[in-house]
């Protein structure tokens, strides 16, 4: 169906049937999706304002059209509903975002000798992925103590593949010495497969075969091997003997608990494969609804068709849409799912354990959120800014001399940094001119965000009042309005000498005449500069990055017989130096341009001269 406006007359053509329906925001892009069993009586409750949770209030207030998707059933519905929201992430949808505070262990068996490492992030990446843990010390933990089960490597790339003899770990038998070719590939990748299937649960299967490789290094009248693996598999049968078991049959199940302060949750759930405790995961929501709601929201965008299902799972309270969760299960696993509130035994004890990571989750990263809430509060209060500053972006512009003048623009969204609204800009050659750099830069941006209604709250220009003017002519000739613009630089130097302003940094504003000082400690002065220095950061990085090319093409302009021309086209041809290096002269007589004198001329320079030229250039 069409899209309709979200007025008393769109709404009343809307159908009754069940579907999904999608606000829309004046840019035509979704901000609040749900399902309902009636569609237009659901929708009409936002408009007229039946519905008292606090999100509907701003839904009603952005939401300029309302588009929706009839279905057969409301199970096709929630189904629907939960693709969409994690394709379009609205704003005001619960989402599941994963608590980056947690760490695992990496483990690459592509690489040659494959090692633990410790990361942040889990990538799609074919690797293996062990975790979470609580802190990199006890990722280090696990580590040291499985090194002392199976002596894989433990050092970087760089000591790996430079060392001329074993270091001390091969003398307490914690590494065999991959580094200096005392153990070959396929037996040491014969160990990484133990530490594998050891850290998915395999335990029992490792210490098996660990028995039978001792028996046949015995029967081989291999002793010294034999007792190395007597060692190992005594220390494998003490770790086993004492797992973190859960009691009760050895069912897979899941225990999903909600904690909530405010507008803030987190949801952590625990899980427990052929009766031993596997894994624990933590998410953080923003909502405003009640458990329930959260863990429809969680059970639709965590148990999708990729990850396996469990027998049981064990919640505080039943979800929404409950019955239609079970139904969709029993599709995907044999004998169906039972989603259980626990009132005894193994169920209460697992369900007690991720509520309180739930919790933990919640005060570790709650405390966060609210300092970083605190803080935009205070800076709308302090600078007397028209809203609270959730998008924030400062410019800077960098040159070399007048040349290769670019621009920077970084982006902060709720405090954070949002990279992927992060934007480099060539500006064109005005000799020592940041001002109209400057002006350039943010006309640009303003005219594109004005036609896609994507403008931040405010704007930090990195500069004082002259700046400062300048920009406001750029944003009182496109007519902006409702974004704050403000100029962020040290005091003068005579002035901090004589204490004018109390401290080095100062923010300007067209309507005062004094700057404002910030206190020097505040966690507002804090974020500006940490946004400002970012802005340079980036549009440094970006100038020499230009500067770098520019220089390559000028080396190549030395050669005899190649100008700017012919410089660009080798380049563009062959990918940079290090091609032009790898080429025939056969092959770079072939480059439109360059004719076989030329390509002589070029073939000897790189053989020559090459070599002598900074890293950076020849790479």
């Amino acid at each position: 169906m069409a899209k309709v406006p979200f007025d008393a007359d769109g709404v009343a053509t809307l159908p009754s049937d069940a579907g999904v329906y999608v606000f829309l925001d004046a840019a035509s892009k979704p901000i609040y999706i749900g399902k309902a069993a009636g569609l237009r009586n659901r929708v009409r409750a936002y408009l007229n304002g039946t519905d008292a949770r606090p999100s509907v209030r701003h839904i009603r207030r952005l939401a300029r059209e309302v588009d929706v998707f009839v279905t057969e059933t409301t199970k096709d519905a929630l189904l629907l509903e939960n693709a969409l929201i994690k394709q379009h992430q609205p704003r005001f949808n619960i989402r599941l975002r994963d608590d980056k505070t947690y760490f695992s262990l990496r483990l690459d068996m592509k690489a040659e000798w494959p090692r633990l490492e410790i990361v942040r992030r889990r990538r799609v990446d074919g690797a293996h992925y062990f975790g979470p843990y609580p802190s990199g010390f006890a990722c280090r933990r696990t580590i040291q103590w499985l090194n002392a089960l199976f002596p894989i490597r433990t050092c970087q790339d760089s000591v790996l593949y430079n060392r001329m003899r074993p270091c001390l770990a091969y003398e307490i038998k914690r590494c065999v010495a991959p580094c200096v070719g005392l153990v070959s590939r396929d037996d040491y990748l014969a160990i990484v497969r133990k530490v594998v299937r050891f850290l998915s649960g395999e335990d029992r299967e490792v210490v098996a075969e660990l028995e039978r490789d001792m028996e046949h290094a015995a029967e081989s009248l291999d002793f010294e091997r034999a007792a190395e693996l007597r060692d190992r598999l005594l220390a494998v049968k003490t770790t086993v003997d004492h797992p973190m078991v859960a009691k009760g049959p050895s069912l897979d199940r899941d225990a999903v608990a909600v904690a909530t302060a405010g507008t803030l949750g987190a949801v952590a759930v625990v899980s427990v494969r052929s009766g031993v405790l596997r894994n624990g995961e933590t998410f953080r929501v923003k909502c405003d609804g009640g458990a329930a709601e959260i863990l429809s929201a969680f059970f639709g965008q965590y148990y999708d068709a990729s990850r396996p299902l469990p027998g049981e799972i064990f919640v505080p309270e039943l979800p929404d849409d409950c019955a239609l969760f079970t139904d969709i299960f029993a599709g995907r696993r044999p004998g169906g799912v039972a989603i259980k509130v626990p009132e005894r035994g193994e169920g209460v004890r697992l369900l007690d354990m991720a509520r309180r990571n739930a919790e933990l989750a919640l005060s570790d990263d709650g405390g966060g959120e609210e300092r970083a809430s605190e803080t935009l509060l205070g800076l709308e209060r302090k600078l007397d800014l028209a809203r609270t500053p959730r998008r924030m972006e400062c410019y800077d512009i960098s040159h070399l001399a007048g040349g290769q003048v670019v621009g920077s623009r970084v982006a902060f969204t709720d405090g954070k940094p949002d990279k992927s609204r992060y934007r480099h800009y060539k500006v064109g050659e005005e000799k020592n001119d940041d001002f109209a750099a400057l002006e350039e830069v943010l006309r640009r941006r303003l005219e594109s965000g004005r036609e896609d209604g994507d403008l931040p709250d405010l704007v930090v220009i990195d500069g004082g009042r002259p700046q400062l003017r300048r920009v406001l002519e750029v944003v009182k000739e496109l007519k902006i309005v409702g974004v704050d613009v403000i100029g962020f630089a040290k005091a003068r130097t005579g002035a901090r000498a004589m204490g004018r302003f109390g401290g080095d940094e100062r923010v300007v504003k067209e309507e005062r005449d004094l700057p404002i000082v910030l206190d020097p400690t505040s966690e507002e002065l804090k974020l500006l500069v940490r946004i400002r220095d970012e802005a340079h950061r980036f549009a440094i990085t970006f100038s020499r990055k230009l500067r770098a090319k520019q220089a390559v093409t000028s080396v190549l302009e030395t050669i005899p017989g190649v100008g700017t021309k012919r410089a660009r086209a080798l380049l563009k041809h062959f990918g940079g130096l290090a091609g032009v290096k790898r080429a025939s002269q056969a092959e770079l007589a072939a480059v439109p341009g360059i004719d076989a004198t030329t390509a002589a001329a070029v073939a000897t320079w790189v053989t020559e001269r090459l070599d002598r030229l900074d890293p950076d250039v020849r790479a």
